[in-house]
């Protein structure tokens, strides 16, 4: 008896899945770069391939209810996809990547629901949403998790008697001393864990009910999970006087672990199938008449949505930039002379495109200064003004933080540690489009201006000076100094 094998027909909403995505991949084949690199090389977010593997898999389990489903217009997704392309775009123009390809599975899933209509969007949403476990949104999570971790394992330790003491992110026993850093927080665990959750639910669940209660579990398990990871190799370090080599490797000690903490979240998973109702929904209940015929010239506004962002980006950078090949240092005015290259210090940050340092030197009653001026003529991965790995010095050298402010605009101040074991103070701000802002986000916003009108002045400005005791008067130093250059120091940024 010959058996009957047949391929069945995708559904017009697959079809047309598949048609937008290869025009979606076409125009946005940089960005999706970028966000296949993340998941290869970042192993936070390895899991990425798999779960655009699994979402192609749960797509085609609802290719038969799909089938039952003509295409109708979804104005209404018209609204997060102009708010989603908008952010995209300036978060590109920016350079901030972790925004840019968090938001980039969005412009797509907002115009595929868009053009398939409320119906087939029901169907389909919490699938295409569960994108989300993959996108680095998630990074954002580290300094409170850091946190959290540190305070528990504090409680924790001292509640068995072991002496702690605790500053910023570091734990120190008599043993010795743990540093919680980022990759301790326990993100890698939090995603993979919200992916195995996620599909779960989404193969299993027919109730949002039953999806979420899942997929909180989902979240406090690995939470919890981490801070007993922590705990064990702290203890393990304190028992052994830090002999065990669990302290300095204890990658897959703490892997094993998670799949401990996995049982729970299995059984909790059972309960909560037991109590679905299964009950199946008609197939023919969500079929749409065919007398309603789709309006095609609706497909082109999403379309134009979509792909107006990217063609802008790609005017921006064909377009010519003014950008700055030299900065001339302000002469000094009385009583100070010079300037003069210093080596002594100056701002962590990196990839400036120029890099002045220099020395104004003072009188027997006059203390010296020295400016500090970092321009990002171009910016790329890394490579820019604002990103988290510039600093203007290392925070456990940072004593402390306050915003002054002077006739014309605002200053950071830190009082530091420098790298001479010196005390500091450093007055610095952001000089963007030709404006003065202490606010990383505010300079982010004044960048995407530069690039628009092809000016491109962005830089951080310090001066500093060594101080003894509480810095009172070396600030009077420092604002007299910038009384006399300030206007020279603009100057030679904005022509």
């Amino acid at each position: 008896m010959k058996k009957d094998f047949r391929i069945s027909i995708p559904a017009p909403a697959i079809m047309t899945g598949v048609g937008l995505l290869l025009i979606f991949t076409l125009f946005y084949w940089n960005s999706i770069g970028n966000l296949a690199e993340l998941w290869n090389s970042n192993e936070t977010y390895s899991h990425g391939f798999l779960v655009l593997a699994l979402i192609i898999y749960l797509l085609s389990l609802q290719n038969k209810p799909l089938s039952h489903l003509l295409l109708k217009p979804a104005p209404l997704f018209l609204i997060p996809l102009s708010l989603t392309i908008s952010l995209w775009l300036l978060a590109s123009i920016t350079d901030t990547k972790t925004i840019e390809l968090t938001l980039l599975p969005f412009i797509f899933i907002f115009a595929y629901l868009s053009i398939i209509g409320y119906k087939a969007s029901y169907l389909l949403l919490a699938t295409l949403i569960y994108i989300i476990v993959a996108v680095p949104i998630w990074g954002i999570l580290i300094p409170f998790f850091q946190s959290m971790a540190v305070a528990v394992n504090e409680f924790s330790l001292r509640l068995i008697g072991i002496s702690t003491f605790i500053k910023d992110t570091t734990v120190t026993i008599p043993a010795g001393t743990f540093e919680i850093e980022g990759g301790c927080a326990g993100i890698r665990y939090l995603v993979v864990t919200l992916a195995l959750g996620g599909f779960f639910a989404l193969l299993n669940f027919r109730h949002l009910k039953s999806a979420v209660i899942l997929m909180a579990f989902s979240f406090i398990i690995p939470v919890i999970f981490n801070w007993i990871r922590i705990y064990s190799i702290i203890l393990i370090g304190h028992f052994t006087e830090m002999e065990s080599s669990l302290v300095d490797d204890h990658k897959g000690f703490g892997w094993v672990l998670y799949g401990f903490s996995l049982i729970p979240l299995f059984f909790i998973a059972q309960k909560i199938m037991q109590t679905e109702n299964k009950e199946e929904i008609p197939q023919n209940q969500n079929a749409i008449s065919s007398n309603t015929p789709y309006p095609k010239y609706f497909i082109v506004l999403p379309l134009v949505l979509m792909l107006s962002a990217p063609a802008f980006i790609y005017y921006l950078n064909n377009s010519k930039a003014d950008i700055l090949t030299e900065i001339e240092t302000p002469k000094a005015e009385s009583p100070w002379t010079g300037p003069i290259y210093t080596n002594e210090w100056h701002p962590n940050y990196k990839g400036a495109s120029i890099e002045i340092n220099k020395l104004y030197v003072g009188t027997k009653n006059i203390h010296d200064i020295s400016l500090h001026i970092y321009y990002y003529g171009t910016q790329s991965q890394d490579r820019e003004l604002i990103n988290e790995l510039n600093n203007i010095t290392k925070p456990h050298m940072i004593k402390s933080k306050q915003i002054i402010t002077l006739e014309k605009y605002s200053i950071t101040e830190n009082i530091i540690i420098d790298h001479n074991n010196e005390k500091r103070a450093v007055w610095y701000w952001y000089f963007v489009n030709n404006k003065n802002t202490t606010k990383p986000i505010v300079a982010k916003l004044l960048q995407s201006k530069e690039l628009i009108t092809g000016k491109i002045r962005s830089a951080l400005i310090s001066v500093s000076i060594k101080c003894q005791l509480d810095c009172i008067n070396e600030r009077s130093f420092l604002e007299k100094f910038l009384k006399k250059h300030d206007t020279n120091i603009f100057n030679s940024l904005k022509r």
